[in-house]
């Protein structure tokens, strides 16, 4: 995945989606092949699992910083509007 666009949720969601359209035309009768695309789309799942999970963290950061100091003073991250 190209860094050149921004590493955003929004990205990550057509990189996955990107991974399930291999998934779809893998040729099901070439077995190493698709035991191949299998692990790929294992390994996308984990880092995708991962980068949600930090996006919720710093969901929770910024609700519970809000709860304490008030909405007015809290701005979300970018990363998480895009």
């Amino acid at each position: 995945m190209s860094t050149g666009q921004g590493n955003t949720l929004s990205r990550l969601g057509d990189f996955t989606f990107a991974a399930l359209e291999r998934l779809e035309k893998i040729d099901t009768t070439d077995v190493e092949a698709l035991d191949l695309e299998i692990k790929r789309a294992k390994a996308v799942e984990h880092l995708v699992k991962a980068q949600v999970d930090v996006a919720n963290a710093t969901l929770d950061a910024v609700r519970l910083r809000a709860e304490f100091m008030g909405s007015q003073k809290v701005s979300v991250p970018r990363e998480l509007l895009s």
